[in-house]
């Protein structure tokens, strides 16, 4: 009877035992699959330069080639080094945030090209800044949605980061075109181009609960407000 009871509790434990691997194997395929998922949603989201700009870019560089070929020359370089930035830096975690900023003023450039001449763009920030990373491609939707809904005539957009605790604080503000569109932006609807709400969408996959995003808007200008975390 001991013999039998004995091998009853070996049993039973090898039972316990057998039960709990293949608990914990099932949760580590779940993490992995859910991973793998955030992995391919962020590749995704960082991955989107409005489509629209890029025919807006490409005609604008198009005519201006006949009117000043050197100007155009620039321009096209700058777009090359863009689209090179997007294609290849958007799938790094981290890059070095001089590139992104780097990056949000050549975006500005281009833009201008299809805009009247009195276009304002201004991004002030650190002189020196010394290593810091951050996600690429997070920015420059900002200034992207910030250019698109601004007037035609007498756009501006003004910018403004500051870096204080190894957190990085990004305010953008412009200037307010047609009302209607505006609110899309806002709402993220289909003609906002990339939207706010899918920049709020990665914020949560990159920052959980480790970061401030905000909007404002009033007197016919639009703030948006950021703060994340650095990495050095």
């Amino acid at each position: 009877g001991a013999i039998f009871a004995g091998m009853g509790m070996a049993v039973a434990v090898t039972g316990v035992i057998y039960l709990f691997s293949r608990r914990r194997e099932q949760e580590q395929r779940e993490q992995q699959l859910e991973k793998a998922r955030t992995e391919a949603e962020l590749a995704y989201l960082r991955g989107q330069l409005n489509p629209h700009f890029l025919f807006n870019a490409l005609n604008s560089i198009y005519f201006l080639i006949p009117k000043a070929p050197e100007e155009a020359q620039t321009a096209l370089g700058g777009f090359s080094d863009l689209l090179r930035y997007q294609l290849y830096r958007s799938e790094e975690k981290l890059v070095p945030l001089t590139e992104e900023l780097a990056q949000l003023r050549k975006f500005a450039e281009l833009s201008r090209l299809r805009l009247e001449e009195d276009f304002i763009f201004a991004l002030n920030a650190p002189a020196n800044l010394n290593g810091q990373q951050a996600p690429p491609m997070l920015l420059l939707p900002l200034v992207e949605n910030a250019i698109k809904y601004s007037p035609a005539e007498g756009g501006k957009v003004m910018g403004l980061l500051d870096i204080k605790n190894k957190r990085l604080r990004f305010t953008l503000t412009n200037k307010v075109g047609n009302p209607t569109t505006a609110l899309a932006s806002k709402e993220g609807g289909k003609s906002g181009g990339i939207g706010l709400v899918n920049i709020k969408r990665r914020l949560n996959l990159l920052f959980p609960d480790d970061y401030t995003f905000t909007t404002l808007e009033q007197t016919g200008h639009y703030t948006v407000n950021l703060e994340i975390p650095l990495t050095e």
